[in-house]
């Protein structure tokens, strides 16, 4: 979890490994102020006197703390304010999980004098979570954490993977496995002489709304320092389970264009959703690559099961699958520290998120 002791442990922990490297690196610290949750979870949850067993029920982030006993009424979709009705005042709403922010739905809720909120979904995956997405500037602290980074200063190649994890769980895949293939990567490499900078960032902060360590970091920079990234590549959650490879199409024009078969692994399209890190430098024209694996996979089941949960332990990575994204980076390091021959003029892209 951000900025608790695990935390700034892994930071350190991070820090002290690349620059045990012979002195290859710049290291730098960077710090940013994030708002975070630290605890937070339902004491219990009865329906008419029947306690509903705590597997079935969680808290959003950033819910406010208190006791309700009201009556339940359903609402009729949540996305529009027409959805709700006029007597809801001191009454739980009860809310389709569907494909809006949850924030928005708890704000409609709450406008009509909603005493509380439950969003459900009718799947099979548990409770669903999430945040209620706070405003820049809600009242409560801000937590200070760090990045770690390498100033900006000629045209370079960005690596991150992010550091911490949610409170709900350890975040071995998500995302110790990117980190540790960084590091693995960052080890390699400081036994060459290379052409191009190479950036290695270990973004804080990710599991926040907007997150805000790589957001921070990118509004740092002035215009010709951003000019000067060539490309950004993010690895998150790259050891799960039950693993797919997944070829993102940043220009939205087609899925069916052939990608690269030097691996020769199979692989799919997928679409940039803003999900982790790379988000931030999509949003200043920066050409990214993600190496993110979320939902699906084989039918009917996660890519990870154990996302966001206690089960994300050394015991949930699949060793292959982090082996081979491992490869992945070594060959995008070793091919564009030596040359940006063949990539694209740097120009300022224009991308669309869809957000699920």
């Amino acid at each position: 979890m951000v900025s608790r002791p695990g935390h700034e442990a892994t930071i350190t922990w991070i820090k002290e490994r690349v620059e045990a490297l012979n002195k290859y690196y710049d290291v730098s610290l960077q710090s940013v102020w994030a708002i975070a949750q630290f605890a937070g979870t339902v004491n219990a949850f009865s329906i008419d006197g029947s306690k509903m067993p705590k597997s079935s029920f969680s808290l959003f982030e950033f819910s406010p703390s208190g006791k309700v006993t009201v009556p339940l009424m359903i609402v009729n979709g949540g996305c529009n304010k027409t959805d709700y009705p006029a007597d809801l005042a001191e009454k739980i709403a009860i809310i389709a999980r569907r494909i809006w922010d949850f924030g928005i739905k708890w704000a409609l809720a709450g406008s009509l004098g909603a005493s509380g909120a439950i969003l459900y979904s009718i799947s099979d995956d548990g409770p669903v979570q999430g945040t209620l997405l706070p405003p820049p500037r809600p009242q409560g602290p801000y937590v200070p954490t760090l990045n770690i980074i390498k100033d900006v200063s000629e045209p370079i190649l960005i690596l991150g993977a992010h550091t911490n994890s949610i409170i709900a769980g350890p975040g071995i895949n998500d995302d110790g496995s990117g980190i540790n293939a960084l590091l693995e990567v960052a080890r390699a490499l400081s036994g060459y002489t290379v052409n191009n900078a190479v950036t290695f960032a270990f973004w804080t902060a990710e599991e926040l709304h907007q997150h805000p360590g790589s957001s921070h970091f990118l509004q740092t920079l002035s215009a010709a320092e951003k000019s000067k990234i060539r490309a950004y590549l993010n690895f998150d959650m790259i050891a799960s389970p039950n693993y797919v490879n997944a070829i993102y199409d940043g220009d939205g024009k087609a899925f069916g264009t052939a990608g690269p078969s030097a691996a020769g692994q199979n692989y799919t399209a997928a679409q940039f959703d803003g999900r982790s890190d790379y988000e931030a430098f999509l949003n200043e024209g920066i050409p990214t690559a993600e190496e993110v694996v979320m939902f699906g996979g084989e039918a009917g089941s996660p890519y990870d099961s154990c996302y966001h949960t206690a089960c994300d332990t050394v015991n949930n990575l699949n060793m292959d699958a982090l082996v081979l994204r491992t490869m992945g980076i070594v060959e995008a390091v070793a091919m564009y520290a030596i040359s940006w021959a063949g990539f694209p003029k740097r120009e300022r892209l224009q991308v669309l998120l869809r957000r699920t």
